[in-house]
């Protein structure tokens, strides 16, 4: 139920499948109501202590990470794995893009790799950071990914050819990155630093 919440709030009506993404949540939240307090539809064991993940809100599928050196893509309505991706350290964050074509998988040796969500090929994007990317986002129009670093940096990379765009870092030793947001159908996002400012960027300039 959590997870079809999630994927609902991506959603709007002019999506080509919008009335079955709605008929379908509407089934698992009746569902819901009629089951026991507390119960749920399908449980993902995921064998890490500190799991994360990401929704692909027309496919009916999540890629989940965390800690450990495999991203599993999973089956939302019967829980099956679909595919473990394996890769040589640990994944620090995982990201599908927004026409849910790729899958952006960044690891603790400081690279981000690209999936094709069909074939599941794997491609080294980004290489030798001397930071991994602890959280990836997109644009709404999937053009610009951007990727936090550590907590005092937050780099945006043109998924073209993923050369860097810009980067902002967080002035001095106690100041760092509390929150980030991409504005949904902007290319536009907001940064929450802990000197208690909030800063409006564009990703294109």
């Amino acid at each position: 139920l959590l997870v079809s919440e999630e994927a609902m709030s991506k959603t709007s009506p002019e999506m080509n499948s919008y009335s079955e993404l709605v008929a379908n949540y509407n089934r698992i939240l009746n569902d819901a109501l009629l089951s026991p307090e507390y119960s749920t539809q399908q449980v993902l064991k995921t064998d890490s202590e500190t799991p994360f993940y990401d929704v692909s809100i027309e496919g009916g599928w999540l890629v989940s990470g965390g800690e450990l050196n495999t991203a599993k893509i999973w089956n939302i309505s019967n829980g099956e794995i679909l595919k473990s991706l394996e890769f040589g350290e640990p994944v620090s964050a995982v990201k599908i893009s927004p026409d849910n074509t790729v899958i952006y998988v960044a690891t603790k040796d400081g690279k981000l790799h690209k999936v094709d969500s069909k074939t599941y090929e794997q491609t080294e994007v980004i290489g030798g950071m001397d930071i991994f990317i602890r959280q990836i986002g997109n644009s709404s129009d999937g053009k610009f990914l951007f990727g936090v670093k550590g907590s005092k940096i937050l780099e945006v990379y043109n998924t073209n050819d993923f050369n860097l765009v810009s980067r902002q870092e967080a002035e001095g030793l106690r100041t760092y990155l509390t929150y980030t947001t991409i504005m949904k159908n902007k290319n536009e996002y907001i940064v929450a630093y802990s000197d208690s400012s909030i800063i409006h960027y564009d990703m294109a300039t």
